[in-house]
């Protein structure tokens, strides 16, 4: 246990004199639809009765909380429960863990005790499947492929591309500045980030039209990924056409790549894109990736290097307002670059720019980073049966006391580095943590602090007076009705 755990424990849970946690045990006890909630592998043992959390209703459990406000529900949970929270869902408990320590026990295990949630076979020999779903040998040997190609060496060759694009898109916004009307700004930063990513994907320029289909696909399909842990509505599966839904959607997306990705693998012309890079790609026995495992680590890569970015960058605009120091700074910094176009060279000068990227992430949080118990295991003395869910609640974490001073406040020097090091490594996980850590991580951090210089070098953004983010639950964490805003030139 770190120095700073070791001063701020988790409860004893095996002989607790916290008056919450047992009569939370002890209500527990009466729940006689509680078997309901279990998968059938695990009917006959479930989380241990011990562990503290909701009731929940009847077959239902806490889902009307949870689609409601997963955020402050998870997050509520963990200060009144513990750092070892049970959560009731239809057919099944969940367990959240809400300590570095646990965190790290989970994420970081290489005993085979955690892992990712098992994806069924006959849908991975229908669909193949992208590097977060695989584990052991299989999995190093896929991220192999990738480390190089996610390295800041190679990111650093593609970005003069991306900021060359990036620039362009955003000649359009001299228009929303001179006319003054409002904009949704995190609208307006996908539609910048997006094509960018794609030229730097695929080589290819979209048109507006084929833009727009690949944004309202890609967030249908990150909206439908929220709800397999309760965080949000399912989505809609039927495809009736002219409505929106998840199987069109995810059929699109997977035509648009497989077609692009065909004529890539039947042309004689290599092109240096990340799409080249994983047709190149082999494996130790000499052999190219799977055609389906292709299409889905290329939607993966595609999410990771747009929706990401775009979802904070958004809260970073929406929260350095309330910080004007902070703001202010990160203008000087931006000036500081002499008007010159910012490029991978210019990222060391741009470290406030990440720390307010970094600050963002921390108050974006997210509700669910699920893992899965392949054997029967132990948290903190809990008994964890085999097949349950468990995992962090980065908004809780990240918003956590013990670890964060004004952890409600945004406050960019959370990141400086002398707080940085006496914090433990996982109270700050946005990107996962461990062996399944993103592995387009410093795709993430280039593009951002790159698009926020250039945002910045031209504009000054403006909020709605009296409107405040609120957290919107898809895969990246994106801001409910998106973020009212002017620009204004500088």
């Amino acid at each position: 246990m770190t120095a700073a755990a070791s001063a701020c424990p988790w409860p004893d849970h095996a002989d607790t004199p916290d008056p919450a946690i047992r009569t939370t045990v002890a209500a527990g006890r009466g729940d006689i639809f509680r078997l309901t909630r279990f998968p059938l592998a695990t009917m006959r043992g479930g989380p241990d009765r011990r562990i503290p959390g909701p009731r929940g209703l009847p077959l239902l459990g806490v889902v009307p909380q949870l689609i409601r406000d997963p955020f402050t529900y998870l997050h509520d949970a963990t200060k009144k429960f513990g750092d070892v929270v049970r959560i009731p869902v239809p057919m099944y408990d969940f367990v959240i863990v809400n300590h570095p320590d646990l965190v790290k026990q989970i994420f970081h295990d290489r005993s085979g005790t955690w892992g990712m949630p098992t994806y069924p076979q006959f849908l991975r020999n229908k669909t193949g499947i992208g590097l977060p779903g695989l584990e052991g040998a299989e999995y190093t040997e896929r991220r192999g492929l990738y480390t190089s190609m996610f390295g800041k060496r190679y990111l650093a060759t593609l970005a003069d591309e991306f900021v060359d694009e990036m620039t362009s898109r955003l000649d359009v916004w001299d228009r929303f500045a001179a006319s003054g009307q409002e904009i949704d700004l995190e609208h307006e930063i996908g539609m910048i980030l997006l094509p960018a990513f794609l030229r730097n994907m695929f080589s290819i320029t979209p048109s507006d039209e084929e833009l727009a289909v690949y944004d309202r696909d890609l967030r249908e399909i990150l909206a439908s990924a929220a709800s397999a842990t309760w965080t949000r509505r399912p989505p809609n599966i039927l495809p009736i056409p002219g409505v929106q839904n998840f199987p069109g959607a995810l059929f699109r997306t997977i035509k648009n790549v497989a077609g692009i990705l065909d004529q890539r693998k039947a042309s004689s012309n290599p092109r240096k894109d990340l799409l080249q890079s994983i047709v190149d790609a082999r494996l130790k026995d000499g052999s190219p990736l799977d055609r389906k495992d292709m299409i889905f680590d290329s939607i993966g890569i595609i999410v990771a290097g747009y929706d990401t970015v775009t979802a904070v960058l958004s809260w970073m605009f929406s929260l350095l307002p309330t910080n004007p120091s902070a703001q202010q700074r990160l203008y000087d910094e931006v000036d500081a670059l002499g008007g010159a176009t910012p490029t991978a060279d210019h990222l060391p000068e741009l470290s406030w720019a990440k720390q307010c990227f970094d600050e963002a992430q921390r108050l974006q949080g997210h509700p669910f980073n699920p893992r899965m118990a392949k054997v029967d295991g132990d948290l903190a003395g809990f008994h964890i049966p085999k097949n349950t869910m468990v995992g962090a609640c980065m908004t809780a974490l990240h918003r956590d006391p013990r670890w964060w001073t004004n952890p409600e406040t945004f406050d960019p020097t959370h990141f400086d580095k002398d707080q940085v090091t006496t914090r433990p490594n996982t109270a700050f996980i946005p990107f996962g943590t461990g062996t399944h850590q993103c592995v387009g991580m410093a795709m993430a951090y280039q593009n951002g602090q790159l698009l926020a210089a250039l945002i910045l070098q031209r504009y000054r953004i403006h909020l709605r007076p009296g409107w405040t983010p609120r957290h919107q639950a898809t895969q990246s964490v994106t801001i409910k009705g998106g973020v009212p805003a002017t620009i204004t030139r500088r």
